[in-house]
Formats: structure tokens, sequence, C-alpha cells
């Protein structure tokens, strides 16, 4: 009997699930890299991650991520929480 065993996506594999995501998104006419933040966010464990972590795995600067994670936020695709005992939020 043959087990079903999960295997982690490699962070190439993550890195072009992402960068799908964007395309989808830009052929939309949204920002591209709101949509690689959606498809990082699908596929990252664990699943919660800072916008320092978002930008990391994007290969982007961590700035480069405010914009896109407010839009994200603000059309409820991603939601915003901060850990107790933390200041810092996550997405």
């Amino acid at each position: 009997m043959r087990r079903n065993t999960v295997r982690e996506p490699s962070r190439a594999e993550m890195a072009r699930y992402a960068g799908k995501f964007g395309d989808v998104f830009a052929s939309a006419g949204l920002p591209r890299l709101s949509g690689q933040v959606v498809g990082y966010l699908l596929v990252c464990d664990p699943e919660l991650r800072t916008a320092g972590q978002i930008a990391e795995a994007l290969g982007v600067q961590r700035s480069d991520v405010d914009a896109p994670l407010r839009l994200l936020v603000a059309v409820q695709l991603v939601q915003r929480s901060i850990p107790p005992h933390s200041p810092t939020p996550v997405y």
C-alpha cells in the first residue's frame, strides 16, 4: 500500500507560483506585486508572515510590499492581524 506524502514546495517553485499569480493580476490591470503577494501567501508555511518575510521571499525591498499589502487588506483578499505580545503585524 502506497502512502500519500506531501512534499514541501521548493523556494524556486514558490517563486514561480507567486510569479504566475502576479501575471494573472497584471493581465487584469492590477499591480503584479499584489498578485505575487497573494500567490506566495497561498503556499508559504507557516501561513502567517510579516511584511519583511514576504518581501524577502519575493526578492524585493520591505517598503515595496507596503502598498500591495494595504490594497489586498482593503479589498479583503488578505487579513492583517497583530499576534499577542508582538508589535509586528502578520498577514
